[in-house]
């Protein structure tokens, strides 16, 4: 599964309450939690396991090089962040999910809305969804309706899996919630 950080949502410009920012890192943490291909690790787990993160986010750690210290710390593939700020009469967030080996993007969303929490709480939903099935995991965007699965053994085991071009683990191992159809596969092993 694809390890992946949810730095979440700065509270920036005209956003005094930091507690709403962390409500809807919640919601997108849990959009991301839903796909099966994914180990979704939070803030607050990042805070529970790596003390050196909790400082770094308390020293305001928003720089492409202390995101890549932290997904580098916890052995992330991705890294999903993102900000809330207010403009005039109307909130505009922006998320982005960032590889986190080589810091480009690989999906980015942002919408402007209603200065109304509930608003908010629907287009940060939106906006979540939007942004992973933009994002590619095993050589597929992000499957909603069919999906199917595959098994994948070697004999001898230990073989690389490659799924579409990304590592996907050794053998023996299964992919899960992949869109049904033709998938490129290949296995590495001296």
């Amino acid at each position: 599964r694809l390890r992946t950080v949810i730095l979440g949502i700065n509270a920036r410009r005209g956003v005094d309450d930091k507690q709403l920012a962390q409500a809807l890192t919640d919601v997108v943490q849990g959009i991301y939690a839903a796909d099966s291909r994914r180990l979704v690790i939070g803030r607050d787990d990042i805070a529970r396991v790596l003390d050196l993160e909790a400082q770094k986010q308390q020293a305001g750690c928003e720089s492409d090089k202390c995101l890549a210290e932290i997904g580098a710390a916890l052995d992330a593939k991705r890294i999903v962040t993102g900000s809330l700020d207010v403009i005039g009469t109307s909130y505009m967030v922006t998320m982005s999910e960032i590889d986190a080996k080589s810091l480009e993007p690989v999906a980015r969303v942002q919408e402007r809305t209603a200065h109304d929490e509930n608003a908010l709480v629907d287009a940060v939903t939106r906006l979540a969804s939007e942004m992973l099935a933009k994002s590619k995991v095993g050589g597929a965007a992000h499957v909603v309706g069919n999906a199917g699965s595959v098994e994948i053994t070697s004999d001898p085991r230990g073989a690389e899996v490659l799924f579409g071009g990304e590592k996907m683990g050794t053998t023996p191992t299964r992919i899960d919630n992949l869109a049904t159809g033709d998938q490129h596969l290949r296995l590495l092993r001296e």
